[in-house]
């Protein structure tokens, strides 16, 4: 050990080339390890996670209606199949008369089917009864309706500009 001390000593361009390679290999080897441990567990927490698959492109995670139709009716080892959209980042909302603004996204019939989130009040059930219903997060609910339940309240979606 004393002589490679010696040697590296001797020559520091070649110790220090050594050591800038061990130091990025060292640093692409744990990014990897990260990159595969997020891969393995993202969404583990879902019922029957080994089997759900999701189709997206490098800007979101969307699939629209017929896509999803034309899979099913294309590949017949699809069991089940769910359409998600990511609406919009900063949708306006009328809440009594009140605008306000928040993220939106869409979702067909069968979510609740597939993914095993629960939920706080309500039941996923009336999730399927209506086009007209909608499911607002936790932290929507405590600060656009405050103390107020906010089943059954009346959420207005603006459209096309409109106020």
């Amino acid at each position: 050990m004393k002589s490679f001390w010696n040697f590296l000593k001797k020559n520091k361009l070649y110790g220090a080339i050594n050591l800038v390679g061990l130091t990025v290999s060292m640093a692409f080897v744990l990014l990897l390890a990260v990159y595969v441990q997020r891969q393995l567990t993202t969404d583990s927490f879902q019922k029957n996670s080994d089997r759900i698959y999701v189709i997206a492109n490098e800007d979101n995670v969307t699939m629209g209606y017929w896509l999803d139709k034309h899979l099913k009716n294309n590949f017949p080892e699809i069991e089940k199949g769910c359409c998600v959209a990511n609406v919009a980042s900063a949708d306006a909302f009328t809440i009594g008369g009140e605008l306000v603004y928040g993220s939106t996204m869409a979702a067909d019939s069968t979510f609740f089917e597939m993914f095993s989130y629960d939920l706080m009040e309500g039941n996923k059930a009336d999730w399927r009864v209506s086009w007209d219903r909608c499911m607002v997060s936790r932290e929507f609910a405590n600060v656009h309706f405050g103390d107020k339940d906010p089943i059954g309240q009346k959420l207005r979606m603006s459209c096309c500009g409109e106020r």
